[in-house]
C-alpha cells in the first residue's frame, strides 16, 4: 500500500472520527453557554452598574434593551451572511464582535459607552448563534448524531441560564460588575483557538 493511499486514508477516518465526535458540539454549545450566561449575569449585576454610572430609569432600561434590539435586528441578516460567506466564519465573526464588546463593556465610563457596546455585543451574538446553529447542522450529517449534538446544546444552554445569575452576582461581589463582562474574554479566545481545529 502507497505512502499516499495510507495518507489519504488517515484524512478519512479522522474525518469520520469528527463527525462522529461530540467535541465540535461541545465548542459549538460553548458559544451559546456564554451569550446566554452573560444575558442572565448582567441582569443580576444591574443594580451595580446603575449606582457606579449614576443610570436613571431609562438609563438602566437601556443596558438590556440595547443588546435585545441589536440581537433581534441582525438575526436575519447574520443568517443570511453565514449562508452566503460560510457559517463557521460567521461563528468566528461573532465571537470576535462579542469578545471586543465585552471588553469594552467592562471599560464603559458613561452610560452612552455602555449602550454603544452592549449593541455592539448584541450584534456579534447574532452571528454565534445563528453561525453557530448552522454549523451544527453542517457537521452532524447523520440523524442521530444530530440529535445528540443539538441536545447537547440544550444543555449547555439552559446550564447556563442556571448559573448566570449566581456565577453573574458572585462575580460582580468580590471582584466587581465589569468582571461580568471581563470574564468573557478568556471563553472567545478559547473558542477562536479550538473551534477552527475541531470543525471544517
Amino acid at each position: 500500500m502507497s505512502k499516499a493511499h495510507v495518507g489519504s486514508t488517515g484524512l478519512i477516518e479522522s474525518a469520520a472520527i469528527g463527525r462522529n465526535s461530540m467535541l465540535p458540539a461541545a465548542v459549538i454549545a460553548m458559544t451559546s453557554f456564554l451569550v446566554t450566561f452573560d444575558i442572565t449575569a448582567v441582569v443580576v449585576a444591574m443594580p451595580r452598574i446603575k449606582e457606579e454610572l449614576h443610570l436613571d430609569v431609562a438609563g438602566f432600561a437601556w443596558v438590556m434593551d440595547a443588546y435585545s434590539i441589536a440581537f433581534v435586528g441582525m438575526l436575519m441578516a447574520a443568517g443570511v451572511l453565514a449562508d452566503r460567506y460560510g457559517r463557521r466564519k460567521a461563528l468566528m465573526f461573532g465571537n470576535l464582535v462579542f469578545a471586543l464588546a465585552s471588553l469594552a463593556c467592562g471599560m464603559a465610563q458613561s452610560d452612552v459607552s455602555l449602550w454603544a457596546a452592549r449593541a455592539a455585543q448584541g450584534l456579534g451574538a447574532a452571528f454565534v448563534i445563528c453561525g453557530g446553529l448552522s454549523l451544527m447542522s453542517d457537521h452532524y450529517h447523520e440523524q442521530q448524531q444530530r440529535v445528540k449534538a443539538f441536545a447537547l446544546a440544550g444543555t449547555v444552554t439552559g446550564a447556563a441560564m442556571a448559573l448566570g445569575p449566581s456565577g453573574g452576582g458572585l462575580v460582580a461581589d468580590l471582584v466587581g460588575w465589569r468582571w461580568v463582562f471581563f470574564v468573557n474574554l478568556p471563553v472567545c479566545l478559547l473558542i477562536a483557538i479550538v473551534l477552527p481545529r475541531v470543525t471544517h
